[in-house]
């Protein structure tokens, strides 16, 4: 769904004559897979889900981009494969569907899929690593739309997504994931680029510190001020 933000609409290039996307079919079709999914009904799930996987496949005769052959570093150090004859100019592509599709072993446990989706130790059941993968998604659909910390944050899997995942804002103590570790600094043979800017991440930033203004005009039941001790009992943990 696109809203209209035309201005004069008379003038070529005129500033604010762009439209402005509003809702994402794709990202509607995320929504409701991840709402079947929690609901238990995954056949329902993965069938949103290949509606967005059918349309990114490479369909029959479709030309791939050359950077996309030369110098992917994939396809360059052979852990994507591509057939030979399709790495010859103009880069034509065999229908790339049956291969991506999703199937539901994605979030089965131990299962050559879902080690690749990268889950945390929380994810302990079909039912968690489902979640994950959810937002695995959303993070491959919408990727640079800028909605990966909210969704994680409003998922409530924000901090081992940040502990797992992200080298330089970890704890200290994180090294990745058995399947995923950290690269290791080649010159101190520390992981995390010698640990510079780790532990920037506590779980406790999870929620948001409220403002001292707004505790500031908070008033018990007979309109009176509340001491410090209230306030701060009333503020988040970790603030």
């Amino acid at each position: 769904m696109v809203g209209f933000n035309r201005g004069t609409g008379t003038i070529p290039n005129n500033p604010g004559a762009i439209d402005v996307p509003l809702i994402r079919l794709a990202e509607t079709y995320l929504i409701r897979a991840e709402v079947l999914g929690r609901k238990g009904d995954y056949t329902g799930a993965i069938a949103d889900l290949n509606v967005l996987r059918k349309r990114a496949a490479f369909h029959a005769n479709e030309l791939r981009s050359e950077v996309l052959i030369k110098y992917e570093p994939a396809v360059l150090s052979g852990r994507l494969d591509v057939p030979a004859a399709e790495k010859v100019s103009p880069y034509k592509a065999t229908d790339s569907y049956t291969k991506i599709a999703i199937d539901g072993t994605e979030w089965q446990s131990g299962s050559v899929r879902a080690l690749k989706e990268n889950y945390p130790v929380e994810a302990a059941t079909d039912e968690q690593r489902f979640i994950h993968f959810i937002y695995n998604e959303r993070a491959r659909e919408l990727i640079f739309e800028l909605q990966t910390v909210e969704d994680l944050h409003n998922a409530g899997i924000w901090y081992e997504r940040v502990r797992d995942r992200d080298m330089l804002g970890a704890p200290a103590t994180s090294t990745g994931t058995a399947n995923f570790p950290f690269p290791t600094d080649a010159i101190s043979t520390t992981l995390g680029a010698n640990g510079k800017e780790k532990d920037n991440y506590k779980n406790f930033i999870n929620f948001k510190p409220w403002p001292q203004s707004y505790l500031d005009l908070l008033t018990d039941e007979k309109m009176n001020v509340l001491d410090p001790a209230v306030k701060a009992a009333y503020q988040n943990p970790g603030y």
